[in-house]
């Protein structure tokens, strides 16, 4: 589907595209993270039960981020490690190759991921890079061998709302990093 030819060259998407997508991956993972949350507590006994037991609080937080984390790799290594795109991705006409075009594989995909993590520990900078370097490749890409490319064409009103939701979801997703730093540090601080 996305293995082009040498005749026909690789496009590059805009990178509010590539942010679109990004925001609808953000949205998925995100209620599945929430009903995984939720499931936990639940498990727990509820909050008042961690909140009785302050010794039980930070072993749950860690094996609930443990989990939260597993459930983030295998969502993009698989996703993108089978045919180069995630939900988002498919929805934007996008995907992720290697530098001559061909479907990246499982290893890739997983370099990638660990891309996405030091992107967000420099608080979305290697983010950025495919923003502003001249390939558009981001520090995830550039780790992981791989380039994101227009797979197939989609029309102008979905371009546009997911241009428009790319722009408001790294806004958000840059105040909510922001204050997830600042939660797991003051986490370790108590």
């Amino acid at each position: 589907m996305y293995h082009m030819s040498v005749e026909q060259p690789l496009r590059r998407p805009p990178f509010s595209l590539r942010a679109g997508a990004a925001a609808v991956d953000g949205a998925v993972l995100f209620v599945v993270f929430y009903a995984v949350g939720a499931l936990a507590l639940a498990l727990a006994g509820g909050s008042s039960a961690l909140e009785n037991d302050p010794a039980l609080e930070r072993p749950f937080i860690r094996l609930t981020a443990l989990i939260l984390t597993a459930i983030s790799a295998a969502y993009f290594t698989a996703l993108t490690g089978k045919d180069g795109q995630t939900l988002g991705k498919k929805l934007a006409g996008i995907a992720v190759v290697t530098p001559e075009g061909a479907r990246i594989g499982y290893g890739k995909a997983f370099l990638r991921w660990v891309g996405y993590q030091l992107c967000v520990g420099t608080l979305g900078g290697g983010f950025v890079m495919a923003a502003l370097s001249e390939h558009q490749r981001g520090l995830h890409d550039v780790l992981a061998g791989t380039r994101v490319v227009v797979a197939n064409g989609i029309g102008q009103w979905r371009k546009a709302a997911l241009a428009t939701a790319g722009i408001v979801a790294a806004l958000a997703l840059t105040l909510a990093a922001l204050a997830m730093l600042a939660e797991i540090v003051f986490s370790f601080l108590r």
